[in-house]
């Protein structure tokens, strides 16, 4: 009865903090190391945008790779142009070969920071050098695919051939033993 009237009070408690004492609490919660807790305290940001940003990058924290690209997915599709987002959401997909999505992000997160006036100087610059390493990374992951499907394809022509030869093989020594019976 007691721990459910202490529940019941912390629960109203933390529903009553302001916006920016709960991404206080996330971000405490998240700089711990206490990264389930930090996604229930994520989830409860009330600023959308905050929220979203925190939900991605608590699942990113947490290990959950996957789940932090499917928050991002989301957040984006909401928030297209949040640089944030789109840097962290780029990296997510590189990072699970998720190639087109991530360039398509790159691109975006570099036009966004090229083309905000509005942004420091040092922000712009960040964003456009995060977004080139990006690129760079789609590029040199595609190669590596394209090189793997490469290997595989003449892997599978030389175990046919050894097939075939093995085939001609296994019917010249048929014949030969049929005229010889």
């Amino acid at each position: 009865m007691i721990t459910a009237t202490v529940l019941l009070c912390l629960g109203g408690w933390l529903c009553q903090l302001k916006p920016q004492d709960q991404v206080a609490r996330y971000r405490a919660l998240l700089a711990g190391g206490q990264y389930v807790q930090a996604i229930t305290a994520a989830d409860g940001i009330q600023d959308a945008l905050a929220r979203q940003q925190a939900q991605v990058e608590a699942r990113y924290w947490c290990g959950d790779l996957s789940g932090a690209l499917a928050a991002a997915r989301t957040a984006l599709a909401a928030h297209p142009d949040d640089l944030q987002l789109l840097n962290t959401g780029a990296d997510l997909a590189l990072q699970l070969l998720q190639l087109e999505e991530g360039v398509r992000w790159s691109q975006s997160l570099a036009r966004l920071a090229a083309n905000a006036p509005d942004l420091p100087h040092e922000t712009r610059e960040f964003y456009s050098t995060k977004a080139r390493k990006h690129l760079a990374l789609a590029i040199d992951a595609r190669h590596a695919q394209e090189s793997r499907s490469s290997a595989l394809l003449r892997a599978q022509l030389t175990v046919a051939l050894v097939c075939l030869l093995a085939l001609g093989v296994v019917v010249a020594a048929s014949r030969r033993s049929r005229r010889f019976s």
